[in-house]
């Protein structure tokens, strides 16, 4: 298996066709990017911490983070092996744990908790050539443009 890419989140827009929030993630350089559409309560979730937006009560990613502490653990990676798919590695004390997550949840955590990011080469590959096998330009394809797009073209379209 190639090794992991480790990514941060680049950004999370709103796609111009379909409106739906979608997040980018990029690897220092730029050189790997993946686009993945996420539900308007994830990118909530992750846009808040980004701009570091407070809120009265804990919101679900925020308490899960004071929980993974509060029980003496803390995420010490997130990895997504597919596009929607991630696992969070956690370490207890001598216990190493390993949950499976959406890649949207896992990636809010991650934010919160300051657990770098890794993805397969296979999703970045599997999310390429699901854009490509798009014939016209659909969400996915949509996507994958967004994703190679400079910052400045996204004014209108951030969250």
């Amino acid at each position: 298996m190639k090794r992991m890419i480790e990514m941060f989140v680049d950004q999370v827009v709103c796609d111009p066709q379909t409106h739906a929030p979608l997040l980018i993630l990029a690897s220092r350089g730029g050189r790997h990017k993946l686009a993945l559409f996420i539900d308007p309560a994830s990118a909530q979730a992750i846009v808040s911490r980004i701009e570091s937006v407070d809120f009265a009560r804990p919101m679900p990613h925020d308490l899960l983070a004071e929980l993974v502490g509060a029980l003496g653990a803390e995420v010490v990676r997130v990895e997504l092996p597919e596009p929607t798919t991630a696992r969070l590695r956690l370490k207890q004390g001598t216990r190493a744990l390993r949950l499976e997550a959406r890649a949207s949840d896992a990636i809010a955590l991650a934010l919160r908790t300051g657990a770098p990011i890794f993805v397969a080469p296979r999703a970045i590959e599997a999310s390429a050539r699901a854009d490509a096998e798009v014939p016209d330009a659909g969400a996915a394809a949509a996507a994958y443009l967004l994703a190679e797009l400079p910052d400045r073209e996204f004014g209108k379209w951030k969250m």
